[in-house]
């Protein structure tokens, strides 16, 4: 990350703070706000990723600790909000220096007590961001800086275990990836290898142009290894029927413009994985969709 980027957000952070009134809003963008956890049910669709090689959103920070979790260590991950990779990396700080049950403490909570028995140990950029950020009160962190989701964090993560932590701990030095700061479509401009799994978290929510987006994941499909996978579209309390009808109830722009005729090979090849919703799931069932090579 150059320093001049870094210094582009700590301008950010230190804006929405010195203003009463000014919070980070939910869009999508260079400076937005961050997941505390992950609004999906990780634990139940990542599948067993050991020596696997796996390109993966941020997010959370999440999406990389249940990969992780599962056994792969070599993972490159993006994210077009600058704050998500500086938030990754001190979820990953933590669990590498406090005690795992410290760690699943801090990890739950956010605790500043917690945070300022690690924080020495951070890389200068995350120190220096979390450090202005933990010296406000936290009620103020999580109204500017946070979406506080915390639904069934430790059904929909399986790192919120503490032989799974305690695996973590002994071994995320042997992590080896990059963070591509980017949107979906920029990532062209950083793939340089062949993947196992790619997931897309929910970002075709968003999508406004069905075909751009289509037409991308066939792209991104000739940048998997035999057998690889993109989890391409999670699905919120929806167990789609059929791929078709998966596809059209990714959101509106799917359900109106989709044309089934000119994407058979992505409907031949994708599957539906149907799983306990991950904030209703003693009532309903979230989907994932996943592109197969």
């Amino acid at each position: 990350m150059r320093e001049g980027i870094f210094m582009d957000e700590m301008t950010e952070v230190r804006r929405i703070f010195v203003n009463k009134n000014s919070y980070l809003d939910y869009e999508f963008g260079s400076y937005g706000k961050l997941y505390h956890h992950t609004n999906e049910n990780l634990n139940a669709y990542i599948p067993n990723t050991f020596n696997k090689r796996v390109l993966t959103v941020s997010s959370s920070g999440d999406h990389l600790l249940n990969i992780l979790s599962n056994g792969s260590f070599r993972v490159d991950t993006f994210d077009i909000n600058r704050f998500s990779p500086l938030y990754q990396s001190m979820k990953l700080y933590s669990i590498r220096n406090l005690p795992s049950n410290d760690a699943y403490i801090f990890l739950n909570t956010l605790s500043s007590e917690l945070y300022f028995k690690f924080n020495k140990f951070l890389p200068k950029r995350e120190k220096e961001f979390f450090n202005f950020v933990y010296s406000h009160d936290m009620d103020e962190i999580a109204y500017k800086l946070f979406y506080l989701q915390n639904i069934n964090n430790i059904v929909n993560n399986k790192y919120f275990d503490l032989d799974v932590l305690e695996y973590l701990k002994n071994n995320l030095r042997r992590l080896v990836g990059n963070h591509f700061c980017t949107n979906i479509y920029g990532l062209s401009d950083f793939i340089i290898d062949k993947y196992d799994y790619i997931f897309l978290s929910n970002i075709s929510e968003y999508i406004k142009n069905v075909d751009d987006f289509l037409h991308f994941l066939i792209y991104l499909k000739l940048c998997l290894n035999n057998n690889g996978a993109i989890y391409y579209a999670y699905l919120y309390e929806k167990e789609a029927t059929s791929v078709i009808d998966g596809i059209k109830s990714i959101n509106k722009n799917f359900e109106q413009k989709f044309d089934p005729k000119r994407y058979y090979d992505i409907i031949d090849s994708t599957e539906i994985m149907s799983f306990k919703s991950a904030e209703f799931p003693e009532t309903s069932k979230d989907s994932v969709l996943i592109l197969r090579k």
